[in-house]
C-alpha cells in the first residue's frame, strides 16, 4: 500500500486509514424498497438474486473501470464512465444515494490534493458534467492507496452485504440472535472472483 499517502490522509483528514469511508456500506446503506423483505429467509433470497448480481454485472466491473482509468491518470475517461453508467439506466434506484456516497468520500479525501483524477471528478460532480458514482470513487482510492484489487473487491462486496443487512435488521427489527445468525450466513458466501468480473469497454458506447 503507498504508506507515504496513507500518512498524509491520516494526519490531515483525522480519519484512520481503514476507516477512510466513515465505516459507510456502498449501496448496502439503502433500503430495500420493494424487495418484499420479510425476515431472514426473504433477506437470504435478495442477496442470491439481486444483490450479487448487483455487484456482477455493474458494480465490480465500475470499480475496476474506475482503478484502471485512474492508474493511466485518465480523468477525461472517468467522466465518460460516469456518464456511461447513467446512460446505461444501471441501478437508477441507487443514483441518488450513490452521488451523495460519491460525494461524501471525495471530500474525506480532499487533503489528497495531488491526486487529479479525485479531484477533477469533484470538479465535473459540482459543475454538472457528472453524476458521482461510489464504485468509481471507490476504483480510483484502491489505485490512490495501492490497494490490491482483490482485496479491495473483496472488502466491498462484504461490506455492502452487511450493509443491506443492518438496513433489512433495522426495518425489520429482527432480534440480535436472528441478525447473528444473518451476519454468519453472510460470511460463509462464497465471494465473487476477480477473474469473474467482466470489464467495462475501455472507451464505453452509448
Amino acid at each position: 500500500m503507498n504508506t507515504s499517502k496513507i500518512k498524509i490522509f491520516e494526519k490531515e483528514s483525522g480519519y484512520p486509514f481503514e476507516h477512510w469511508d466513515g465505516g459507510d456500506a456502498p449501496v448496502g446503506t439503502v433500503t430495500s424498497e420493494g424487495k418484499n423483505i420479510r425476515d431472514a429467509a426473504s433477506f437470504m433470497r435478495f442477496i442470491h438474486t439481486d444483490c450479487l448480481k448487483l455487484l456482477r454485472e455493474h458494480e465490480l466491473p465500475a470499480i475496476l473501470a474506475g482503478l484502471d482509468a485512474a492508474r493511466r491518470n485518465a480523468s477525461a475517461e472517468i467522466i465518460e464512465l460516469d456518464q456511461w453508467i447513467k446512460r446505461k439506466n444501471i441501478a437508477q434506484s441507487w443514483a441518488r444515494p450513490s452521488r451523495l456516497l460519491a460525494m461524501r468520500q471525495l471530500n474525506r479525501l480532499r487533503t489528497l490534493r495531488d491526486v487529479r483524477c479525485l479531484g477533477r471528478y469533484r470538479e465535473a460532480m459540482d459543475q454538472g458534467s457528472a453524476h458521482g458514482w461510489h464504485t468509481l470513487v471507490y476504483g480510483m482510492v484502491l489505485h490512490t492507496f495501492s490497494i490490491p484489487s482483490r482485496y479491495g473487491l473483496a472488502r466491498y462486496q462484504r461490506e455492502v452485504m452487511l450493509g443491506f443487512g443492518r438496513a433489512a435488521a433495522k426495518a425489520s427489527g429482527w432480534p440480535e440472535p436472528q441478525w447473528r445468525s444473518v451476519s454468519r450466513q453472510l460470511d460463509d458466501i462464497p465471494l465473487i472472483r476477480l477473474e469473474e468480473v467482466s470489464p467495462i469497454p475501455l472507451n464505453p458506447t452509448p
